[in-house]
């Protein structure tokens, strides 16, 4: 039992927390980290810049473990499902460009709490779906949601001094992105919860969905101020350099949105009841229904023949995401140990690492056959997966810091850019062999990461280790 002095207790414990001071650098960016302060303006904004991209990655995936039901009810094929899925991914290539420039003009706080109101609408109305067309239509407009990555980032390189800079980038956006692994646990609960109150599983989704998108909605940036700093001297513009970042941030979070769309559906496809018969979409009108009468096999749909249902996929898909709890800001904890050690090409070497740790295990888990080993491998990938954007976010603030803004946008966009192309291997697969796509995107990693030993970050490589100056 809490004694009587406990709640004053926590309370001077708060305000013990809370009244550290947080020493600035001669541009007023914080250089030390206090996790459990609200204090304004630097950690205030650190917990509205993580938070509201949580909500935002919550909504922008809200449908897909829903669609197994809104299959059975609008009869889509895996194709329509595939092809709603890049749309997902697709509006958000040019709102994050779009974002960036705006994010320069008018600041992170403003720009994040629009595009969530403007996002919400559609997912509100996502109930209202009636075929492939409709669901498509929908998943595009809310995929503007997955935008709030450059105010997130932009708001935490205008806060936080380079030394840490890594760190703070890699937790917002690794704790943003948990909501995409959350959102695997809260849909079905929400869909279950609806059902025990008495409606059939076509409307329950249909309600479920309402949820996340009023959240998005209601959520309002925090108040602090965007934090208009000076910034170093001018650098030039580095495009042979924001170009590999763009390609390899396509290899980390890009692969990361695709396996998103698709996990829990992959673990239905691909761990199959041997004795069971399916029989796909489009191919009943060709059978003779008498043979299908006499013959001693039973015929199901694809998806009854899984040894997984709708919700245990999607509690086993929603680790993927929920690795981002810590697997993203260790990425920039990483970086940050090694620039310790190695300056700059230490920031590099990290980089190179991850992205090496992720080509390897994504084929390995393209050989897994069954369920556990498989579930552990993704696990393991996904470490490497959101290590590899961590430490990509890390070397960005070094490239140009008076346009961070648009910097983050172009390098975000090929996030979003190399998913819609992984999503499309993904739709000429998905029906004759999903497990050789992971084994595909391993081999882009692992050719990508190459690019690595090319990239100057103000001009030094990765093999410059020479170079221990730890201002920098």
């Amino acid at each position: 039992m809490l004694s009587k002095g406990s709640p004053n207790l926590c309370v001077r414990v708060w305000r013990k927390i809370h009244a550290k001071k947080i020493t600035e650098d001669e541009f007023g960016k914080a250089k030390s980290f206090r996790l459990f302060s609200i204090s304004r303006p630097h950690m205030r904004g650190f917990h509205s810049s993580w938070f509201g991209f949580f909500i935002a990655f919550t909504s922008w995936f809200s449908i897909q473990p829903l669609i197994p039901t809104i299959t059975k009810e609008i009869g889509l094929s895996r194709v329509d499902i595939a092809h709603s899925g890049i749309a997902s991914i697709a509006a958000t290539i040019f709102a994050r460009i779009g974002v960036g420039l705006l994010c320069d003009k008018f600041g992170p706080r403003r720009t994040m709490s629009a595009i969530l109101i403007l996002g919400s609408i559609p997912l509100a109305c996502s109930g209202l779906i009636r075929d492939g067309t409709g669901l498509l239509v929908v998943r595009l407009l809310v995929g503007i949601l997955g935008a709030t990555f450059i105010p997130c980032q932009f708001w935490t390189s205008a806060m936080f001094n380079v030394k840490i800079i890594g760190t703070a980038n890699a937790m917002v956006g690794g704790w943003g992105n948990l909501g995409g692994g959350f959102t695997f646990l809260l849909m079905p609960a929400l869909f279950e919860l609806v059902k025990m109150c008495g409606a059939d599983e076509y409307l329950a989704w249909k309600i479920a969905i309402v949820i996340p998108a009023a959240l998005t909605l209601g959520f309002d940036a925090d108040d602090s101020c965007c934090y208009r700093n000076g910034c170093a001297k001018d650098n030039c513009w580095l495009y042979f350099t924001v170009f590999v970042l763009f390609v390899q941030y396509g290899l980390c979070f890009g692969v990361e949105i695709a396996v998103n769309t698709v996990m829990n559906l992959y673990f239905l496809y691909r761990f199959k009841d041997e004795n069971c018969t399916t029989i796909s979409e489009g191919r009943l009108s060709l059978l003779n229904l008498t043979n299908i009468t006499t013959t001693p096999l039973t015929l199901t749909h694809t998806n009854e023949c899984s040894l997984l249902n709708q919700n245990t996929a999607s509690l086993i898909a929603s680790m993927f995401g929920l690795m981002n709890l810590f697997a993203r800001a260790l990425g920039g904890v990483f970086s940050d140990i090694l620039r310790k050690f190695f300056a700059l090409p230490g920031r590099l070497l990290a980089h190179l690492v991850c992205l090496v740790g992720e080509g390897v295990m994504l084929i390995v888990f393209s050989q897994m056959t069954t369920i556990p080993f498989a579930m552990l491998v993704m696990i393991v990938f996904s470490l490497f997966v959101q290590m590899s954007e961590g430490t990509t976010f890390a070397l960005v603030p070094y490239l140009h810091p008076r346009y961070i803004g648009i910097i983050s946008g172009l390098i975000g966009g090929g996030g979003n850019a190399c998913a819609i192309i992984w999503n499309t291997i993904w739709v000429d697969m998905v029906n004759s062999d999903p497990s050789r796509w992971f084994w595909i995107l391993g081999i882009c990693v692992l050719s990508g990461s190459v690019l690595t030993l090319l990239i100057p970050i103000q001009n030094k490589r990765i093999w410059d280790f020479r170079c221990r100056n730890k201002n920098i």
